[in-house]
């Protein structure tokens, strides 16, 4: 099961947004990236299982603690792991300095995609081995420098990553059925792009999330969404949406291209309900279930099959 609280933390009635959702185990850490291509395997004091999922956040920072100001890139991603293949999603987003110039992509296959505002990838990683307490990631492109991850680790029964089309209709009901599982909630990925793993010179970095509707506090949003987005000059927007989970702005931020929510969850995934869209573009998502599946036949990623205790 999944609950999405809206809380309100400032007296200005700034918002922020809690996932909660079910899982088996779970170990939050940072660690600095791999500074050449090449793999680095990942442990900690507090990872003492394997991890069926990590989600990496990414940053183009060498410390800890710290703020930069204009100049920045972030990537938020995820990854599955078993004995079939890896499924990595993620997106990046970057601005430069001077504030009028920026880049997105949306990968496919890689968990960590750092991209700067002119356009530079300066890390990309992919989940490429899990073992006794670590999991292993390869890096397709790094940095001299050490810039740091942080990464959840998550145990869980099943759990899967993958990709979807909006379609061309206006409107549009998308049937999500390759986790072949109903999830407990879903974590949404998009740079409002109809190309994966393709660098745009625009400012487009939005995550959504969705669970089924529980008996809880009449606060709580089954699906909400934190949205940004920009022309790649100074035109930058920044939009927190508690009715909708896949939801994107057009470059100018003044009109929305897709907006939409799961109407249904059912045993093979979940609907996508589009009450708008401009036309097919790319979302990629993660889904998660505390129940645990015996395998999945369908995933164009690769299966993942996550059995539990």
């Amino acid at each position: 099961s999944a609950v999405i609280e809206n809380i309100v933390t400032h007296t200005n009635a700034n918002k922020v947004f809690f996932h909660f959702f079910d899982a088996e185990e779970c170990c939050v850490f940072a660690a600095t990236a791999q500074t050449s291509a090449a793999t680095k395997a990942y442990t900690h004091a507090n990872l003492d299982f394997n991890p069926d999922v990590i989600i990496a956040v990414a940053d183009g920072y060498t410390s800890i603690n710290a703020h930069r100001k204009n100049d920045w890139s972030a990537s938020f991603g995820a990854a599955t792991s078993n004995s079939v293949a890896a499924e990595n999603v993620s997106i990046g987003v970057g601005h430069n300095e001077g504030g009028d110039d920026s880049a997105d992509v949306q990968g496919n296959g890689d968990c960590i995609y750092l991209v700067e505002g002119d356009a530079t990838v300066t890390k990309q990683a992919h989940w490429s081995a899990s073992g006794a307490n670590e999991f292993t990631l390869d890096y397709d492109v790094a940095n001299a420098s050490a810039y740091y991850n942080i990464f959840m680790c998550i145990k869980i029964g099943s759990a899967f990553a993958g990709v979807f089309d909006t379609g061309t209709s206006t409107t549009s009901d998308v049937e999500v059925d390759d986790p072949t599982f109903q999830p407990d909630n879903v974590i949404f990925l998009t740079n409002n792009h109809s190309a994966l793993d393709a660098v745009q010179d625009t400012a487009h970095f939005n995550i959504g999330f969705a669970a089924p509707q529980p008996d809880s506090p009449s606060n709580h949003k089954p699906d909400v969404s934190m949205v940004t987005s920009g022309d790649g000059g100074a035109n930058y927007n920044r939009r927190f949406d508690n009715n909708s989970s896949v939801l994107t702005l057009n470059d100018a931020g003044t009109s929305t291209e897709n907006d939409g929510v799961v109407s249904t969850y059912d045993s093979l995934g979940f609907h996508v309900d589009l009450d708008t869209n401009s036309g097919t573009k790319k979302v990629s998502y993660l889904a998660l279930s505390s129940a645990a599946v015996t395998a999945n036949p369908k995933g164009s990623l690769g299966q993942v099959a996550l059995a539990g205790p």
